[in-house]
């Protein structure tokens, strides 16, 4: 485990607070985002939960 700090967040809520981009540049976030939604908007709808049994034909005895 490194002993460094985290320093990420506190950088976040710093630019969300002053407006700057320290922590993540603004286009960045608005990619992300948008690929994001286009995932959200391609993704297949599952209809039905899968077996809980296990694909290999394993009993459960």
């Amino acid at each position: 485990m490194s002993k460094e700090p985290i320093t990420y967040f506190k950088s976040f809520l710093a630019d969300v607070r002053d407006r700057t981009e320290t922590a993540m540049k603004q286009q960045h976030v608005f990619t992300v985002s948008r690929l994001a939604l286009e995932a959200q908007e391609r993704a297949t709808v599952l209809t039905q939960r899968p077996s809980s049994r296990s694909a290999e034909g394993t009993n459960p005895s």
